[in-house]
């Protein structure tokens, strides 16, 4: 239902070809709307930002750099924005509303699916996980973080075959350090996206990256599984307290029954370290999905045992040597 506040009204025509079916979903920055492209008859879905927020530059620049970054990945877990448009706020005026056309997504949140502490059972969970890993490794191989994810930001679009999981609001993402080094959209030392789903270095006002969004993906594994976060005390402030400076208890200890997969992944994603977690997203996928061969990914143990190998030879035959010597006197 629209009202007057609304930024478009149903029958309100874009660009000639988006006529406005609804409101679908209004946020604090924004709204998005229902469109039906006039040539085809397929359905999009319309992002605006709020009229009140027009003259705000950072948030202009926050949705400029949304749709830009979002336009960098092509997965099919991600959501396809298909182009920018200035739009006129009033039929007859001159004053102008930033429209992204994206593609519209039917369903449900992971956020509504978890509601009220539900548990996935770890067969519904499993590729929810792998396609989410599999969304965050395209984001990050073309050069983008998304700082952001959170249950509310993974969308399930029913099938045939299962839910198709796609990843939204880039708002707060950003191209990753290693591809360049671009303005963040505020001043230093400010915290940006959701505490609750931050990395330790996120909360500690590091850069975040690519490690950073494989830690949050462990933070929503567990919850997926437990229904609640891994970190938990009695204030929001002791929360983030905790997940920065003590380890992460395991998924088991809430479920004993857990196939020690689901362990392995999780307690490797909630690494503190950034470097002792997966270099790439789509490394617990193999482990998730039962690939035997899984225990050859770097691992804490084998990145340290492979930094000592070109001592271990020599020492090796130093004490071969002096056991001979022994032997011999």
């Amino acid at each position: 239902m629209s009202s007057s506040r609304d930024v478009f009204g149903p029958g309100r025509v874009i660009d000639d070809r988006y006529e406005i079916v609804r409101l679908v979903g209004k946020g604090g920055m924004g709204e998005v709307y229902e469109a039906r492209e006039s040539s085809t008859g397929s359905r999009v879905a319309i992002k605006t930002v709020l009229p009140r927020l027009l003259g705000n530059p950072k948030i202009i620049s926050r949705f400029e750099r949304e749709s830009a970054l979002s336009r960098r990945i092509s997965h099919p877990g991600v959501l396809r924005i298909h182009e920018v448009l200035d739009v006129p706020r009033e039929e007859d005026s001159s004053e102008t509303v930033p429209c992204m056309v994206m593609e519209l997504l039917e369903g449900e949140t992971l956020a509504d699916r978890l509601v009220d502490g539900r548990l996935l059972d770890p067969d519904e969970a499993r590729p929810i996980a792998c396609q989410m890993a599999a969304a965050l490794t395209a984001a990050h191989r073309a050069g983008v973080v998304h700082r952001d994810l959170k249950p509310d930001n993974v969308f399930l679009v029913p099938g045939p075959e299962g839910a198709r999981v796609v990843l939204t609001d880039f708002g707060v993402a950003r191209r990753s350090t290693e591809v360049a080094k671009d303005e963040t959209l505020t001043a230093s030392n400010v915290l940006l996206g959701t505490p609750d789903y931050m990395a330790p270095e996120q909360l500690e006002l590091q850069d975040a990256t690519p490690a950073s969004d494989i830690y949050t993906l462990g933070l929503v594994m567990f919850e997926m599984l437990t229904g609640e976060p891994p970190f938990l005390a009695d204030t929001a402030l002791k929360t983030v307290f905790k997940r920065v400076q003590e380890e992460p208890p395991s998924p088991r200890e809430h479920l004993p029954d857990l196939d020690p997969r689901w362990e392995e992944v999780i307690l490797r994603c909630l690494a503190r370290d950034p470097d002792a977690r997966y270099r790439e997203a789509q490394d617990l996928i193999r482990v998730l999905e039962g690939d035997d061969s899984s225990w050859l990914l770097p691992s804490p143990v084998g990145d340290r045992l492979r930094k000592l190998l070109p001592w271990l030879l020599p020492l090796a035959l130093v004490a071969a040597a002096l056991v001979a010597i022994l032997l011999l006197t």
